[in-house]
């Protein structure tokens, strides 16, 4: 999939390509410890080990940086999501295989995707509407998978739309709260976000809830890239 309007900070005013990855890395870190707000140029030149004015020549505004940050997120999990529901599988194995997808990519970019999620309120303009219509054409792919589900009787849900918006907000919030040094192994608890997944949308096949070992599921990394 394309990338979105800024996604290597190649800026309308000729910003060249960002190719010195300290400089996002940086960003990253400071847009998730202290906020977008509470972060300048100047600090994110410190951070990077750089001059002010070295950053200035790769780019012009940190929503710039920010955009581009959302964008390399949205990337990846839009493809992902599309491969995942490319094939013929049926509703429960596109579910199953989306949580863990999101979890995977979630917990492994912890602090890229928990700027992502939280700093979209730092975006204005023209740059905050595409973020959002993006990330709303992520969460359709979900959206589907569950009306899909409904529709075939394998899913029990009142509302596809408040479900969908649950399911999202669960599988999130493993950015928030995983340490990798932690009793679980990723696969592990991608499996078992697998399973609520399922368990929230009452799956279940004449009469038998279905589980997610119980089903064919890609790689979680499928589509992604494992670090940003």
């Amino acid at each position: 999939m394309a990338g979105g309007p800024a996604t290597d900070l190649a800026h309308a005013a000729g910003k060249p390509r960002l190719a010195d990855t300290r400089i996002r890395d940086a960003s990253v870190r400071l847009f998730a410890q202290q906020g977008f707000a509470g972060t300048g140029i100047r600090d994110i030149a410190a951070e990077a080990g750089v001059t002010s004015a070295a950053l200035y020549h790769y780019v012009g505004t940190k929503q710039e940086l920010l955009l581009a940050i959302m964008d390399g997120v949205l990337d990846r999990l839009i493809a992902a999501a599309r491969q995942i529901v490319e094939d013929q599988a049926p509703a429960d194995a596109h579910l199953a295989a989306l949580a863990e997808s999101h979890v995977w990519f979630h917990a492994v970019n912890q602090l890229s995707t928990v700027v992502a999620d939280t700093e979209i309120r730092a975006l204005t303009g023209e740059a905050r509407t595409a973020v959002i219509a993006r990330r709303d054409a992520y969460e359709a792919i979900w959206r589907r998978v569950v009306t899909d589900g409904v529709a075939a009787g394998v899913f029990r849900v009142d509302d596809p739309r408040i479900a969908t918006t649950a399911l999202l907000q669960m599988c999130t919030g493993v950015a928030h709260w995983y340490v990798p040094t932690g009793p679980l192994t990723l696969t592990r608890l991608c499996r078992i976000h697998a399973d609520l997944a399922l368990s929230m949308v009452r799956a279940a096949r004449d009469g038998v809830e279905v589980r997610a070992d119980a089903l064919e599921l890609p790689s979680p990394a499928l589509g992604l890239v494992a670090r940003l």
